[in-house]
């Protein structure tokens, strides 16, 4: 069921990883109209085509994150995939390395739901709140292999 979820927001990756580009750009889920003052990551200079990442660093930035946490825009949850981390590092290593390859995040990571929570004190008081943003799972997990690639 997840499976299918997860291919109906990005498509299924072809054999060498690849969300493949048969559509229309119109029809991906990814904006090509707003590309300016963007660049291209850098893949690798062995294989400009291959990925960035490897399925079990994506798993083991899975098995990083904390299992609670609110639902997701998507409505997905931290947990869920905690359960098994090697299995949907195999879903996300491709929608990254198209990401990457596009230089465009898919649309659906593009919007984010901002609560305030009360920390303490006053309840008049705007310091006493913080913000909190609330984005898809394979957002926050593409954002730390992003982060843990630009540091390497």
């Amino acid at each position: 069921m997840w499976e299918s979820h997860i291919h109906s927001l990005y498509g299924p990756a072809n054999k060498k990883g690849i969300i493949p580009f048969n559509r229309k750009a119109e029809q991906l889920p990814w904006s090509h109209n707003n590309t300016a003052g963007r660049q291209a990551l850098t893949i690798t200079k062995k294989d400009p085509w291959g990925p960035v990442w490897k399925s079990d660093q994506i798993a083991g930035l899975i098995r990083k994150m904390k299992p609670e946490g609110a639902v997701a825009l998507n409505g997905l949850q931290n947990a869920i995939f905690k359960i098994h981390p090697e299995y949907w590092a195999q879903y996300f290593l491709p929608l990254f390395t198209t990401t990457a390859l596009v230089s465009c995040i898919p649309d659906s990571w593009r919007g984010s739901i901002i609560h305030t929570i009360f920390k303490s004190g006053n309840l008049a008081l705007p310091t006493n709140y913080r913000l909190i943003a609330l984005i898809d799972v394979e957002e926050k997990v593409y954002g730390s292999c992003l982060l843990q690639h630009l540091k390497a």
